[in-house]
């Protein structure tokens, strides 16, 4: 199935999580990044219980460093 990953299509398998499309991604999944369903914060303590539906829109927000 396909969700939108900050706006690119991104191909996962049924019954994936957002903690599975983090690794996925290979994204750092310790610290620094955010991550929206539908417009909706998953906190990262939902993330292994929050099943992703087909034409989810996710976006994934990281952190850096500036000043």
């Amino acid at each position: 199935m396909n969700v939108s990953v900050n706006d690119r299509s991104v191909e996962i398998e049924n019954q994936t999580n957002l903690h599975a499309l983090i690794s996925q991604l290979k994204l750092p999944s310790a610290t620094g990044i955010a991550v929206a369903v539908n417009n909706q914060i998953v906190k990262k303590g939902h993330w292994e219980n929050h099943l992703l539906a087909e034409n989810d829109q996710v976006l994934i927000i990281k952190a850096s460093q500036g000043g």
